[in-house]
């Protein structure tokens, strides 16, 4: 989504950029994205959605991504890190 945007925004020149109120600029970049941009959005907000119900809803909190990867999350507890000493060369 963010692809679209930039593009949207590279393509305008600098004095038009800056002849656009701050508050307008965002929905100007939006009018100017290309024809891709709103389908892509749908998708990822139905991809990010799904992240969410799936992880709630499985005991190890396992997101989509962790199902098709064929990864778990493995919990080992903290060592306590080795102490490290300095020693002052002689002479």
């Amino acid at each position: 989504m963010s692809v679209a945007l930039l593009i949207s925004a590279l393509h305008m020149s600098d004095a038009e950029y800056d002849a656009i109120p701050a508050k307008l600029r965002l929905q100007q970049i939006l009018e100017r994205a290309p024809s891709w941009h709103k389908p892509e959005q749908v998708v990822e907000n139905i991809w990010v959605w799904s992240e969410l119900v799936v992880l709630l809803t499985n005991r190890k909190r396992r997101a989509l991504h962790d199902f098709i990867a064929g990864t778990v999350v493995i919990k080992v507890a903290a060592k306590e890190p080795p102490m490290i000493s300095a020693t002052i060369p002689a002479g």
